[in-house]
């Protein structure tokens, strides 16, 4: 806790719990129990990542902070890192977080995120937004979102498919459940329900209630 450093670090393979990172590299500060990462490169899920870290271990419990950007990160390697095939795509990202704990469990109850992402080509295999329609697809799905308490919010956030754009808002938990809605002018609103492993569309209530006679 009394250790001063700094210089620079590089590793080949780095192994963040089951995702490799290859050619990682960074300038390293240790001044006193905080610890610095800046200038930080990889190349992880066929994309990029870059961005300064901060870890605090003078605070009790540990306090983190950053901010960077990710380019090119393939959805559908997430996916099956989440033994789940949600999603598909590929995603550019710009955040900004804040976190305190001693384990992942804790840095993620704690966790405040704010992000502004865009995805391309995106395929959402569990959600159809009516019968016999297929996947939802989108060639585009940007927007900014913020997580706090373990929920996800999504503000601002648009899908544009082959045939209209639809504006999206609502939450997402960290657990997986589902409270969105996805709007477009002139044509039918849609509430997404569930689960991103059990997921529902319906019709949104006002939606319906515009439509009775």
């Amino acid at each position: 806790m009394q250790a001063r450093a700094s210089g620079t670090v590089a590793i080949e393979q780095l192994m963040l719990g089951n995702t490799p990172c290859s050619n990682f590299s960074a300038t390293l500060r240790l001044d006193k129990g905080r610890i610095s990462l800046s200038s930080i490169t990889g190349e992880v899920l066929d994309g990029s990542i870059s961005g300064d870290w901060e870890a605090n271990f003078n605070a009790s419990p540990p306090e983190y902070k950053g901010s960077g950007t990710a380019q090119g990160i393939t959805l559908a390697q997430v996916s099956e890192l989440m033994q789940n095939n949600w999603i598909e795509g590929a995603a550019d990202a710009r955040y900004e977080f804040a976190a305190s704990g001693r384990s992942l469990r804790e840095l993620l109850a704690s966790a405040d995120m704010g992000t502004q992402f865009s995805i391309s080509d995106s395929v959402f295999p569990h959600v159809a937004l009516t019968k016999g329609s297929g996947p939802l697809r989108a060639q585009s799905f940007s927007g900014t979102a913020q997580m706090h308490d373990g929920e996800i919010s999504f503000r601002d956030a648009e899908l544009e498919t082959a045939r209209r754009v639809y504006s999206l808002s609502g939450t997402a938990s960290l657990a997986g459940a589902l409270n969105l809605r996805i709007s477009s002018e002139g044509a039918p609103g849609y509430s997404v329900s569930g689960t991103i492993l059990e997921t529902r569309v319906s019709a949104s209530p006002t939606t319906a209630a515009a439509l009775k006679p």
